[in-house]
């Protein structure tokens, strides 16, 4: 009976992925191993070896993920947890990082993947399980069992020591996603003692098993995997309605539990420690700030034009796409080039517009105050005062 996989002679994975571009490499690593012995009917032979393995990970090795993508997911999320009262941060891995090794994958090793975004990232369930698992080893206050049962709904994960009834948690925890594209890396693990690990329950005689008793003389047998090697995640709690729950206290036992027990696999052994990024959170903030600024306006905008004339939905557009209303150099430019060139000269011949006048007239006072209120002061430019006094005859009709 043949297996089933693509023949010699037939197009294998190698083939219609010479090049990953823009591909989701989650999907290419789940679905596209292509380093199997074709041709072997044996299962032994067929199975590919530590080379074979190493030189398909080192395809997923530098920067997955898409950027636009990434940085679109992260506002999103921030925005919905901001709208549940909760909050997000930025943490940036200190070593290496990896999650989701026991997965089924034929290199042994498997990575978990966001189905979707194509980059590595922890789930919800998984930061749950981090900070609680913080508060249960190392928090003794006398409230314990009543942080864990307001925060995740039980007392305790065995049922035979709960005294209260489970209840819903108060606390959301939403996927951690990396906010730029993640780097990979191609890591070795050494084991020595497998036969130990998985045998010497059973050894009876030591001379006879020495090969599965702990000793030096034992040969390494190095397995490669994929970690992530440079990521920044973006950490999202929210809570539910009528929660009293501080959240900054929440995000206190994740800088712990990740700071000091690292997240995902190998924590043992360094893997998973992150710290916060002030910086990073503080930039994605003000991102956020600015959409929603800029949303603000766009609804705004839709509203004033819907019982706008034509010509005053086009200034409408002029002040919203060129920022007229901001206080800088660069609008107050932007603004009186428009404003001599074309919008004078507009309005005058639709002196009966008297609100893209009115609207004119109050974009005017943002970067020229002081100069209508006097525009025969000599302080005055002239050519300022020229389009001053036009602009100031339209308002008085």
């Amino acid at each position: 009976m043949g297996l089933p996989i693509y023949s010699t002679n037939s197009p294998n994975a190698e083939h219609l992925l010479p090049d990953m571009g823009q591909a989701n490499k989650g999907l290419r690593f789940e679905r596209f191993f292509n380093k199997y012995n074709i041709g072997e009917h044996s299962i032994d032979k067929f199975k590919p070896n530590e080379d074979a393995k190493k030189d398909f990970l080192k395809v997923f090795v530098n920067a997955c993920g898409d950027r636009e993508a990434l940085k679109c997911y992260a506002q999103n999320q921030m925005a919905l947890a901001n709208a549940q009262g909760g909050n997000g941060k930025v943490y940036q891995l200190d070593g290496h990082f990896v999650t989701g090794m026991g997965n089924s994958h034929p290199v042994e090793n498997g990575l978990l993947w966001h189905y979707t975004l194509g980059v590595p990232y922890l789930s919800g369930s998984q930061v749950k399980g981090l900070v609680r698992s913080l508060i249960e080893q190392y928090y003794q206050a006398d409230d314990k069992t009543d942080i864990l049962l307001k925060w995740f709904g039980s007392e305790d994960k065995d049922p035979q020591k709960q005294k209260r009834d489970n209840q819903v948690g108060e606390l959301i925890f939403f996927d951690a996603i990396p906010i730029v594209q993640p780097t990979l890396s191609v890591d070795i693990m050494t084991p020595h003692m497998g036969d130990w690990y998985a045998k010497g329950g059973d050894i009876s005689n030591v001379t006879r098993d020495s090969d599965k008793i702990p000793a030096d003389w034992h040969d390494p047998n190095p397995i490669p995997f994929l970690a992530v090697k440079e990521a920044k995640f973006l950490f999202t709690i929210a809570k539910r309605p009528k929660s009293d729950i501080d959240i900054e206290d929440v995000f206190k036992c994740l800088d712990q539990a990740l700071m000091y027990c690292g997240a995902g696999a190998k924590t043992q052994t360094g893997y998973g420690v992150m710290s916060f990024s002030k910086e990073e959170t503080k930039s994605l903030t003000e991102i956020i700030d600015t959409a929603k600024k800029q949303a603000e306006e766009s609804k705004k905008l839709a509203e004033a034009k819907a019982n706008a004339s034509e010509l005053q939905a086009k200034l409408l557009d002029d002040i919203v796409q060129n920022h007229w209303r901001d206080v800088n150099d660069k609008a107050k430019q932007h603004f009186t080039d428009s404003l001599k060139s074309e919008w004078l000269e507009a309005l005058e011949n639709n002196a009966d517009d008297r609100g893209c006048i009115e609207l004119l007239f109050e974009i005017a006072n943002i970067h020229y105050a002081k100069q209508i209120k006097n525009p025969k002061n000599k302080k005055v430019k002239p050519h300022q005062r020229e389009w001053i006094l036009r602009l100031l005859a339209l308002v008085e009709r």
